[in-house]
């Protein structure tokens, strides 16, 4: 067996628990593409450094859904599954080490919707948060990244948004792979079917799995993640003379704009790992 990677993963609470009541952890990490063939054989080797004492136990969230148990601190598990899609959740301890074989695909992005509901002055609204933002877009990026962290999500998320200069298809990752909600509900297969004007779920669930706080959302961006018409003074402007483009929070092609609000309404944003 090759590896493609080997080091110490990224480590989210999943919500969720197993048969037994046990928390199912999901462990994710960044990895090369890697082609797979039908009826190609692929190993992942957990390495656990946790004390021996540790249970582990493998719940197979695609296709069959059968868990494999084992109560070894190592061991591997191998699958013929030919689908590119397949993630898995493990229950476990911090402190892991995975090296993926043949077959494994690059994690999802997890996208969310916020938990507070904002002015079109995002500048002022992170200050009173305690945050320092330089502008309208970094403020937006520094509300997402502090609710992603104030639920224990791991990475860099970033608010979509477009300004005067800038628009999501120019400063965010465009990832290969899903985006889903933080309850696992897929959004897009990747960035080109984000951006096709059409997406497969509302982003309607915060960073903790509720229910956002707003069921529309600034954004200044338009299906294709370019730039829209009006962006409340690039985020600086909360006057009922100044407007922005804002989408639903719903399936389908009206999500990042559906209409103009004056800047003195109060609306959600939406929020993506990078």
């Amino acid at each position: 067996m090759q590896a493609i990677f080997d080091g110490i993963v990224n480590r989210q609470d999943s919500g969720l628990d197993s048969p037994g009541g046990n928390d199912i952890y999901i462990y994710s990490v960044d990895i090369q593409p890697v082609e797979l063939t039908a009826g190609q054989t692929f190993w992942i080797n957990i390495v656990n450094h946790s004390p021996s004492s540790t249970s582990w136990g493998w719940y197979e969230t695609a296709d069959a859904g059968n868990a494999k148990q084992a109560q070894a601190p190592d061991f591997i598990w191998g699958s013929t599954e030919s689908s590119m899609e397949q993630a898995f959740n493990l229950s476990g301890p911090d402190s892991v080490e995975q090296i993926f074989g043949d077959g494994f695909e690059s994690r999802p992005r997890l996208v969310f919707a916020s938990s507070g509901s904002y002015t079109g002055d995002l500048v002022t609204e992170a200050e009173n948060m305690g945050l320092g933002p330089a502008n309208g877009l970094e403020a937006g990026d520094m509300i997402c990244q502090k609710m992603a962290e104030d639920a224990g999500l791991e990475g860099t998320y970033m608010a979509w948004l477009s300004d005067s200069g800038n628009s999501p298809s120019t400063r965010f990752n465009q990832s290969s792979a899903a985006y889903l909600l933080v309850t696992g509900t897929k959004v897009a297969d990747d960035w080109d079917d984000l951006v096709d004007g059409s997406i497969d779920a509302a982003i309607s669930k915060d960073a903790t799995g509720a229910n956002g706080a707003n069921s529309n959302h600034w954004t200044g961006t338009l299906a294709d993640g370019t730039p829209s018409a009006a962006f409340c003074q690039d985020w600086i402007s909360s006057s009922d003379q100044d407007s922005a483009a804002w989408g639903r929070g719903a399936a389908g092609g009206t999500w990042t704009q559906q209409a103009f609000a004056s800047c003195d309404s109060t609306l959600g944003i939406y929020c993506f790992e990078q």
